[in-house]
């Protein structure tokens, strides 16, 4: 009995990111990438920081699939600590899939790596993706910032706080709708990452946050999950403020 991944191969659909993918793993063999790297799949945690010379390559076959999901498994590939030749090259997909040219799997992929990469030399791209049309994935780029207590992006941070986030049309319709608020949640986070006390004001009336009225539902069968959503945002504050006061 044939497995589903031979099965899936063996689709005719398929042969063509089959034959991408083949010639992408022939070419870093010769480039000295061992037998460890002919596995057919690729991760964040395929290679090392130091592998920057696997950086163009991948990039020159992202394109080459035809599948989005193939794509997506590379340009995560290019989440290594380090990778900066790859940042050019994100930021661009970035301003491709944004909206409101909205295209939630590739941005989603595309913010993350960018993210894991942490390439300060693009401070102000990433300022001005969060500062009009900010969806949901964005909130990897701030919490990024936190991360790296860049003083310079401290401003939009605040205002993020406040901020309701896009996200798909039809995740309205379901509990993803919740994902609206991550942009202001990684927002508590990332002011808690910096070691000045004079931001706790903004973070307090997080405390109480049943008391802000712009965090609700759209579709009235989910606010059945405001209770949880209070909780998430209460336990960030105190979380965030006990660091400030350290």
């Amino acid at each position: 009995m044939l497995s589903d991944s031979i099965k899936y191969w063996l689709n005719p659909k398929n042969r063509h990111d089959h034959k991408i993918e083949k010639q992408f793993f022939r070419e870093i063999a010769k480039m000295g990438y061992g037998r460890k790297y002919r596995r057919y799949y690729i991760s964040c945690k395929t290679f090392a920081p130091t592998d920057t010379a696997v950086i163009p390559v991948i990039i020159k076959y992202v394109d080459l699939f035809e599948r989005e999901g193939i794509k997506l498994q590379f340009i995560n590939a290019l989440g290594v600590k380090g990778f900066y030749d790859a940042s050019e090259y994100l930021i661009g997909e970035y301003k491709k899939n944004m909206p409101p040219n909205y295209n939630e799997p590739m941005l989603n992929a595309v913010s993350q790596t960018l993210a894991r990469i942490g390439d300060l030399r693009y401070v102000d791209e990433y300022i001005a993706f969060l500062s009009d049309n900010v969806s949901f994935e964005a909130g990897y780029l701030v919490e990024m910032l936190g991360n790296m207590r860049v003083e310079k992006a401290v401003p939009t941070i605040i205002k993020l706080l406040n901020y309701v986030a896009i996200i798909p049309q039809n995740w309205y319709e379901n509990i993803l709708e919740d994902q609206k608020f991550y942009v202001s949640q990684c927002a508590i986070k990332a002011l808690g990452k910096f070691n000045d006390s004079s931001l706790i004001p903004y973070l307090e009336k997080f405390l109480e946050p049943e008391k802000l009225d712009w965090i609700k539902f759209d579709c009235v069968d989910n606010n059945k999950y405001l209770k949880r959503i209070y909780r998430e945002y209460k336990e960030l504050a105190t979380k965030a403020i006990a660091k400030l006061k350290k």
